[in-house]
């Protein structure tokens, strides 16, 4: 739940950690995690969304897809060999844009859009998130 998902982040020592989670209704989790200082977190979907299967790329879902190729160097917008708190949450948010209408439905069978729910809480867009190798 994302009450135990909060305490186990209470633990975490590190001066900026990403929660990315690529699952149906993951967006309710930001209210609660994401309000520790230095906690990044990146949500497939918004709190009462399905997340959708990203089969044309061969992936479990987009955002795992966009987390692994931005991670990979795609988000790193100015090429310094460092992907920013910002340059990553700019980069899955352009991606999902790309995609343009990504189906998605509530529990009770509303159908939608999916959107990633992108929130920096406290962390600075100019945060490090990854530094590449060379």
């Amino acid at each position: 739940t994302d009450d135990e998902m909060n305490e186990l982040f209470q633990q975490v020592r590190s001066q900026t950690a990403l929660l990315i989670l690529d699952s149906c209704y993951s967006g309710g989790f930001s209210r609660d995690v994401v309000s520790r200082p230095g906690v990044m977190g990146l949500f497939s979907s918004e709190e009462d969304l399905t997340s959708s299967v990203a089969e044309k790329f061969q992936a479990g879902g987009f955002l795992s897809h966009f987390i692994q190729t931005g991670l990979s160097g795609s988000a790193d917008e100015n090429r310094d060999r460092v992907i920013t708190a910002g340059e990553l949450g700019a980069y899955v948010r352009r991606e999902f844009a790309r995609e343009e209408s990504i189906s998605a439905s509530t529990q009770e069978g509303q159908q939608n859009y999916q959107f990633p729910v992108v929130d920096r809480g406290a962390v600075q867009v100019d945060a490090p998130v990854l530094a590449l190798g060379t």
